[in-house]
């Protein structure tokens, strides 16, 4: 239980301490909360350590943050907004060289006996 209570505190330390530095460095809450994840995670300082049982918590996270979505979304906004987003939403824009999709399909993994989860990634030739 004080372990708990002490991620519990690192938690919400580095949200408190993160969020109102984003906010002065004109930046999102949203960018101040990953960049507090990066700072306290495995790959920063290693206060939390534990991915397996924090993935647990963050998917809680996720499901809550795609509710409140939902919640704020107004249905006539969106279908103004539907022939902006379904219609031209696939459609390459003038700066797109093809260089930000990562993964070309799914042959070519198999050819090259990738495993699914596997990134598959080809730098841009320009």
């Amino acid at each position: 239980m004080e372990a708990f209570l002490l991620k519990l505190l690192i938690y919400l330390a580095a949200a408190v301490i993160a969020v109102p530095v984003a906010r002065k460095c004109r930046l999102g809450s949203v960018l101040g909360y990953l960049i507090a994840g990066i700072v306290i995670g495995p790959f920063g300082l290693t206060l939390i350590d534990d991915i397996e049982a924090v993935m647990r918590f963050t998917e809680f996270g996720v499901v809550m943050m795609l509710f409140l979505i939902g919640l704020e979304l107004k249905p006539s906004l969106l279908w103004q907004m539907r022939t902006p987003i379904l219609g031209m939403g696939g459609q390459p824009g003038p700066g797109d060289n093809g260089c930000d999709r990562a993964v070309q399909g799914p042959s070519a993994g198999h050819i090259l006996h990738f495993h699914w989860r596997q990134p598959e990634f080809r730098p841009c030739s320009r």
